[in-house]
Parts: structure tokens; sequence; C-alpha cells
């Protein structure tokens, strides 16, 4: 599978758009910072064109200028970022991995899986599955919460053991009420604060000396980066 991050770029009054095709063990983030020469890119849409996953990212310095830009399909990322809506459904196909941050207050819930690891609710998209309902569907299943409207905070990858990359989409979704009730899939849950799952137990969760473990963990980081920062 081919995967390509764009950056929409504003030149005076004209939108311009670069991409690379992303090599293998590169984070999109980080070649759509490059790209760009800047720090404050945020992704505004994913889909699926000619055979490629497109990652769209961009830095609004000018949200106006965007309109009329001409730039075809790129050119309605910018309503979808207006819109705060992701055409996620054109991911389907890709073995995606989807997981939610549940927010209730400050804090967020964690499952133990069989492994012993804590980690959220989530599970891989299934074929022709828009990746928003699959992660309300496997958080349902997994912990009878039932969340509303999940936002898309980031999409990732890490190295497996086999060294095949693994892409996940993680969303963000608040649930005020209702009860927990796990599968059997999870023996235990808790809420915690993201600051304490991050200092406190994921150090210890992970082996350091697994190139697999240091890539997820260091991405765990970066999600729980974005979160402080989400809206």
């Amino acid at each position: 599978m081919q995967i390509k991050v764009w950056v929409l770029a504003q030149q005076a009054k004209q939108v311009e758009a670069h991409h690379q095709v992303l090599e293998e063990g590169q984070q999109p983030e980080e070649v759509a910072r490059t790209l760009l020469d800047r720090e404050d890119l945020e992704l505004i849409d994913a889909k699926v064109l000619d055979g490629s996953l497109n990652l769209v990212y961009a830095s609004w310095d000018s949200p106006a200028a965007w309109l009329g830009s001409g730039l075809d399909s790129l050119a309605d990322s910018y309503r979808t970022f207006r819109e705060r809506k992701h055409d996620l459904h054109l991911l389907k196909h890709y073995g995606l991995t989807v997981d939610l941050f549940v927010m209730r207050g400050e804090d967020i819930l964690l499952l133990k899986r069989p492994n012993g690891i804590w980690y959220l609710p989530g599970g891989l998209v299934d074929k022709t599955e828009d990746p928003t309902d699959a992660v309300i569907r496997e958080t349902q299943e997994e912990t009878g919460l039932t969340v509303k409207d999940p936002k898309l905070l980031r999409v990732w990858s890490y190295i497996l053991q086999s060294g095949r990359d693994a892409f996940h989409a993680t969303f963000i979704a608040s649930s005020e009420e209702g009860e927990v009730q796990l599968s059997h899939e999870h023996s235990e849950f808790k809420w915690m604060l993201p600051s304490s799952y991050l200092q406190d137990y994921l150090p210890t969760a992970f082996d350091p000396e697994s190139k697999s473990h240091a890539s997820f963990y260091a991405q765990l980081k970066l999600n729980i980066a974005s979160l402080r920062q989400a809206p």
C-alpha cells in the first residue's frame, strides 16, 4: 500500500500542495513538518485517491484563502477541516486499527488486556466499515459505553516485531455517564489521568530493548501530547 503525505501551503494568494511518499519507518507527522518546515501542522483529512492512502496536513494562517483554491479533492480538505468531519470511510480495506481516548472529566478509560497491558478501547476496522463507526462499535463492545461524535486525534504507525508497520487512527470522545461493563477481552478497567498513565505506568509496561515496544511507546507519548492540545 502506498501512503502519500500532503501539505497545503499558502504562497501569497495561491495555495500549493506538496507531497511525499511515506517510506518504511517514517511517521506521517515528521514528513509533513519536513515538507513545510513548520511545527504547527494539523491532520485535516484522510482519503483514498487513485489507489493511494493520502494524509493531508495544513497550517491555517488565513483559512479564507483556501476557498476556491482549485485543488480539486484536496481543496475539499478545507471544508472537512472547518466542519470537523473526516471522510475516514475511505480508509477501508487497509487493515487499520482504531482506538479511543474515552474522557470522563480529566480522566481516560484504560482496559487491562490478557497480556497485562493497560490500553485504550479499540480494535480492527471491519472490511467496508467506516473507522468512526468502528471506534464507536469497539468501545461499546468492550466497555458497554456508547460514545457520540468521536473526533480524530492522530493517524500514526509503529513497527511490529515482524518489522511491518501497523497503522492506527486514534480518536477522542467524552462519556460522562454510564457504568463500564467489560467484555471477555479484558479483566479490569480504571479511570486515570493521562499524565499518570504516561509517567507512572507506561515506562514499566514496555521492554526498552524491544524496537517494537520503543516505537509503540514513542507514539503513545505523542498521542497524549496531542490529547492535551485537543479542544
